[in-house]
């Protein structure tokens, strides 16, 4: 059996609203091993991307744990958790926030020098992530001048960049074509096996979902192991 890498327990989050306390998540407990790729389904609103915001620590939860790889993840102080942000988990959301005034290399190369790497090797890596998504022939190029395909791919290799433990997507195929969505789909397969990444994608899109051997859906703030 591969090492465990995250696990929930009970895992809660309540808005209030108007007096009235608002249930997002609703004791979700799941695991997830090392290299496995999985699924989350759902409805809008089911909780999806306030679970993966958690499991990234970009957001805390109301009650309940979330351990990486056995160390309670919300017991760590906040500059541990920025580290853990930074330099274990990779981040790739439907909208790709890239900076529009940098080139596609200076976007990826980004986390890199936050994380204090020296600029020759922050330029290095990003120049082999670009690569390695198909897109080294456009790395000068600003996002304003890459179609929405390229983008996400710039976004994938500026989440790669760090050579993360986990990647978390949140609907990278939302706003492509049915053809580009394929191809971000094959792309991530690849990763996946070229470097036994351990990936959880939130998404709408069925086929993208079926893909991933590991898959769950969410209810209302409840998740359900899905049959493979």
């Amino acid at each position: 059996m591969s090492e465990e890498i995250l696990r929930t327990e009970k895992l809660s989050k309540s808005f209030w609203l108007g007096g009235r306390e608002i249930q997002v998540l609703k004791d979700v407990t799941f695991n997830i091993h090392s290299g496995e790729m999985v699924s989350i389904v759902g409805a809008s609103g089911a909780g999806k991307s306030t679970l993966l915001h958690i499991l990234g620590a970009l957001d805390q939860p109301t009650g309940g744990a979330v351990f990486f790889k056995g160390a309670s993840l919300f017991e760590k102080k906040e500059k541990e958790l920025a580290s853990f942000r930074n330099q274990k988990v990779g981040f790739v959301f439907q909208f790709h926030h890239l900076l529009s005034e940098f080139t596609a290399y200076e976007n990826v190369m980004m986390p890199a020098l936050i994380a204090g790497l020296y600029k020759k090797e922050a330029e290095e890596r990003a120049f082999q992530k670009l690569k390695e998504v198909g897109l080294s022939q456009r790395s000068g190029h600003r996002p304003g001048e890459l179609s929405g395909g390229e983008q996400q791919r710039v976004a994938i290799a500026r989440a790669l960049v760090l050579n993360p433990t986990l990647l978390l997507a949140d609907e990278l195929t939302g706003n492509l074509d049915a053809k580009t969505g394929e191809q971000i789909q094959e792309l991530l397969i690849e990763l996946n096996q070229r470097y036994h990444m351990t990936m959880i994608v939130v998404t709408h899109n069925k086929t993208l979902a079926e893909r991933m051997p590991k898959r769950f859906q969410m209810v209302d703030g409840l998740i359900f192991p899905l049959q493979t």
